[in-house]
């Protein structure tokens, strides 16, 4: 039979860290007092390395990736929706960028005034 797996408390865990971060001992010498695996601390330590750039980040750039992760979300809705909104046009082979949206490549007769492609072409209307 094997050990039972230990479950560390977050604090555990960050002071740990902490103390693999001051570097006054060696990740073996901490694994040996506290018990745990050398490679595990040296796991919280770059988790508390990661974690530390949120402390001092401005609110604005966290709200910013939040709000692009909703808008990315959202396209993939009304991608979603407009395939289901028209059922009797098959499956073409490309995507837009822009939402999500398949359609079929432009022709070369969609092209308009110096190579550039209309709108209409890319829109199923």
């Amino acid at each position: 039979m094997g050990t039972v797996r230990r479950r560390h408390s977050s604090e555990f865990k960050a002071k740990l860290a902490l103390e693999a971060l001051k570097g006054q001992k060696t990740l073996n010498e901490l694994a040996s007092e506290y018990a745990v695996h050398p490679v595990q601390i040296a796991q919280w330590k770059r988790q508390a390395q990661a974690g530390l750039i949120g402390v001092f980040e401005h609110p604005s750039s966290r709200q910013d990736r939040l709000q692009e992760a909703l808008v990315e979300q959202l396209y993939q809705e009304i991608g979603q929706l407009a395939r289901r909104a028209h059922p009797k046009y098959p499956l073409p082979s490309v995507m837009s960028p822009i939402c999500d949206v398949w359609h079929s490549p432009p022709s070369l007769g969609s092209l308009g005034a110096g190579g550039t492609i209309r709108m209409e072409s890319l829109l199923h209307v």
